[in-house]
């Protein structure tokens, strides 16, 4: 607060001071701030009359209150708060602005695009717009994709190595491959009727280790195209999935086994089994 009281008269635009410095605290242009009813005045100086007595730019519209307390206000410290406003409300228009732009850009953008931060530095990136147009959709799965193959190799779900093909959904992997056994040897004889058979047990890797176990595996033997169709050789094909303790699951092995009657034939042999 200044020194000294002032009474201000309602249409007037004089100032009336007691104990008042006008003189040396105001000068034309600065501000008398009061508090009338409870309702705060800032009131612009005209004169510096003396240093009980100032004239107002305008009359005073309040009502007529003495012995009010008030302050003196420099014209270049409302200047600066009038300043620092005007900085601050083109600074969030500014910021209102990019955030139009930065919008338009992500709804409508082609392509990449710039989006203005806040604090100057700015971000490229794709827009929603690209995202929609040129993404991949869920539901069109790999359709839309010439070479398929190539694209479950990029995405890491699927990899084909000559015949082999290794597919991982989650933690479900299927392997899918051909083997080529070695001659069926005379072994394990059993005679059925008037026919010995003979079976020949094969114990095959993995193309990819198991985490958990195999969990459910076929084996078929490999015949004649139908465009060059001869007489096969009988047989059937068991397999087991257990390893060699038959305590627990094989995580890297399998077992397959040939019956047979015919000795000293090589067979080819397809697998397909399921693990995780």
């Amino acid at each position: 607060m200044s020194a000294g009281t002032i009474t201000l008269s309602h249409g007037s635009a004089i100032v009336g001071g007691s104990g008042t410095s006008f003189a040396t605290e105001l000068a034309a242009g600065d501000f008398i701030v009061s508090t009338v009813g409870g309702v705060p005045y800032t009131l612009p100086v005209k004169t510096v009359d003396s240093n009980t007595k100032v004239t107002l730019v305008s009359n005073f519209t309040g009502p007529t209150q003495a012995g009010a307390a008030w302050s003196a206000v420099p014209r270049v410290a409302l200047n600066m708060v009038t300043a620092a406003l005007v900085a601050q409300s083109a600074e969030a228009l500014r910021g209102l602005n990019y955030d139009k732009q930065n919008w338009q850009q992500i709804f409508s953008g082609s392509g990449d695009i710039t989006v203005k931060l806040p604090d100057g530095s700015s971000w490229n990136g794709p827009s929603w717009n690209s995202l929609t147009t040129s993404v991949l959709m869920k539901k069109d799965n790999l359709s839309g994709i010439a070479d398929q193959d190539k694209a479950r190799k990029n995405i890491g779900i699927a990899t084909r190595t000559g015949i082999t093909d290794i597919i991982k959904v989650g933690d479900t992997v299927y392997q899918s491959w051909m083997v080529i056994g070695t001659a069926i040897g005379d072994y394990n004889p059993q005679k059925i009727g008037d026919t010995t058979y003979y079976t020949h047990y094969f114990h095959f890797t993995l193309p990819l280790s198991l985490n958990f176990g195999i969990g459910s595996a076929v084996a078929t033997l490999v015949g004649s195209t139908f465009g060059k169709q001869k007489s096969e050789i009988p047989a059937f094909v068991r397999v087991r999935r257990d390893d060699d303790s038959g305590s627990s699951i094989s995580k890297t092995t399998l077992t397959v086994s040939v019956t047979t009657p015919v000795t000293g034939w090589v067979p080819y042999i397809h697998i397909m089994l399921t693990g995780a």
